[in-house]
């Protein structure tokens, strides 16, 4: 999981703040709720994690219980790394869009500050 969270800080969060044109389509055409709505990129965290694992093609093919406890694991460090702390050097922060009482259905935003 750690792949993916390097993944998500180095490259999909920087290339979504200069408003990258290949990660916007690729975020279009992804089906799930992640998506950029004006220089934003929203999104839940389920679709995050998928959408990272779609960019990694050698990422292993994995039944459905396997891949719900990677992404509660993901899900885990997203929430004990400085994420916003990291962004705030970057001029960004993940802020809460739509708050949801399922926090899998929540819905953040990427956001320059």
């Amino acid at each position: 999981m750690g792949a993916l969270y390097r993944l998500l800080m180095g490259d999909v969060f920087p290339r979504a703040l200069r408003n990258d044109a290949i990660l916007r389509e690729a975020a279009s055409a992804f089906d799930g709720e992640i998506e950029f709505r004006g220089d934003e990129l929203h999104f839940n965290l389920p679709a995050l994690f998928n959408f990272l694992i779609a960019q990694m093609p050698n990422w292993p093919a994995q039944d459905k219980s396997q891949r719900r406890r990677d992404y509660l694991r993901f899900r885990k460090i997203i929430y004990n790394n400085p994420t916003n702390e990291t962004l705030r050097k970057q001029g960004a922060e993940v802020e809460i869009a739509t708050l949801k009482e399922d926090h899998d259905r929540t819905i953040y935003r990427l956001v320059r500050t």
